[in-house]
């Protein structure tokens, strides 16, 4: 790992190079972005995540299908829904929770919006 490129967040407290190690480890797929998900998948990867599955995996599941495509995700995987402003994500990760298979499946709180306010 290049220390030198996350430097910055590596001295922030309580973060260090442990936090670093973890996302450099991490693996991680975004559903339901639209036209947001190459800059999330960037901003994933300017932190350190490890493995974004592969730009194919990368899904735009709109809401509204996405109780009748669910089997387009790959959940061995965390799966992280994101939006412009986090409502839809967090309805979609609500969706995606309510199976009786365990799912690691997390939405950004504030949609891509937060990130961008960074």
């Amino acid at each position: 790992m290049n220390e030198f490129r996350y430097e910055k967040q590596i001295i922030l407290k309580g973060f260090g190079m442990p936090a670093q190690q973890l996302l450099q480890n991490s693996k991680v797929l975004i559903v339901g972005v639209g036209g947001l998900g190459t800059p999330c998948a960037q901003y994933l990867n300017g932190a350190g995540v490890g493995t974004i599955d592969s730009w194919l995996n990368v899904k735009n599941i709109p809401l509204t299908e996405l109780h009748t495509r669910q089997s387009e995700i790959d959940f061995h995987i965390p799966v992280i829904t994101i939006c412009e402003i986090g409502v839809r994500s967090k309805n979609a990760a609500l969706l995606l929770k309510n199976n009786d298979n365990p799912r690691q499946v997390f939405s950004l709180q504030g949609g891509l919006q937060s990130l961008l306010s960074i």
